[in-house]
């Protein structure tokens, strides 16, 4: 088991393969945060929208535990603005007071208050961010994921 865990959600498999790639470049392991309700199709992607903007809760189907991890990177699509209803969900079912948090965002439009968002809810905040757009267009997505665990490796020996 590796010290650093990347956890990830993702609906189109664009946020699944840069969360794959980083864990890679990392050493780090990767989880799938799953919830209950599926996310497919024109109405998957219409209720996920809906969800995140209202900041609705969800189950999660999958079970995630940061016990003698050093750090956790998120790796969350962002729909309405935000991150998605899992990625809160994750982080209600994990004690990340003891860990480096780290985020990642992937996005056609923009990144709107992802990490903003996310840092409300995180006691010591976000240590570093990546947002990729388009990362399954971007042809330098595969340098900004190696320059992001860099930041990484580079913010936990400082510690």
């Amino acid at each position: 088991m590796s010290d650093i865990v990347v956890a990830y959600c993702s609906r189109t498999g664009k946020t699944k393969h840069a969360a794959e790639t980083l864990a890679e470049l990392l050493g780090a392991d990767v989880e799938e945060i799953r919830e209950a309700k599926s996310r497919d199709g024109v109405l998957g992607f219409l209720g996920a929208s809906k969800d995140a903007l209202l900041g609705k809760a969800v189950e999660l189907t999958s079970t995630h535990c940061l016990d003698g991890r050093r750090a956790v990177v998120l790796a969350t699509p962002v729909w309405a603005g935000t991150a998605t209803p899992a990625m809160f969900a994750y982080l209600r079912s994990v004690d990340v007071a003891s860990v480096a948090v780290f985020a990642m965002c992937t996005y056609d439009g923009g990144a709107g208050k992802t990490f903003y968002r996310l840092e409300q809810v995180l006691p010591a905040g976000l240590r570093a961010t990546l947002g990729l757009k388009k990362p399954d267009k971007d042809p330098q997505r595969d340098e900004k994921l190696r320059a992001f665990a860099e930041r990484i490796r580079g913010a936990l020996a400082a510690e």
